[in-house]
């Protein structure tokens, strides 16, 4: 190997090494701008019709869209994911205190009630619950609640980096 396919060889190892740490750099922002792409696609039209209704005022016509943008789609979404966790709690603590209150005991003969499907609910019930079960429906709610708490904490971490990151807490029992 001559020295120019040395340099030449070195300088692609050098280079791949490079933008391999520029992908990782731009990682954390590729969802944010390709939702900002989306939402400006879809906009678009509505932004020409507003500049036009606005006679040419393209800076007020972008104010307008953008306000408006969020309030129809951030705030909502935002607003659904604070709810969905204040949900949850709720329902940990409601099932939790049905447990304890002995609801598990009484829950065979509630679903054997049901019209069809209730005498099979309630023979499966006996043949695969051993004593105990109370437990795993609390641990269940909890494995629920924590499930959702993540997917909530990863969806509020997207396009954040790795130094910047503020999640919600998410404890045990709410």
């Amino acid at each position: 190997m001559t020295q120019h396919q040395l340099f030449v060889s070195a300088f692609f190892v050098v280079l791949l090494v490079l933008l391999y740490q520029i992908a990782i750099i731009f990682a954390p922002f590729l969802v944010p701008v390709l939702w900002a792409v989306i939402i400006a696609r879809m906009s678009n039209t509505l932004y020409l019709r507003l500049v036009h209704l606005l006679r040419g005022r393209d800076t007020l016509a972008a104010g307008l869209l953008t306000f408006a943008t969020m309030f129809l789609v951030v705030f909502p979404i935002v607003s659904l994911t604070f709810l969905l966790v204040q949900e949850t709690a709720i329902a940990y603590r409601n099932v939790e205190g049905w447990a304890q209150a002995g609801g598990i005991k009484q829950l065979p003969e509630y679903l054997g009630k049901l019209p069809l499907a209730g005498p099979f609910i309630q023979e499966q019930l006996r043949t695969f619950v051993v004593e105990g079960y109370e437990g795993s429906i609390v641990d269940g709610t909890k494995t629920v609640g924590a499930f959702v708490c993540s997917a909530v904490r990863s969806c509020s971490q997207v396009g954040r980096g790795p130094r910047r990151r503020r999640s919600l807490q998410c404890r045990g029992k709410p």
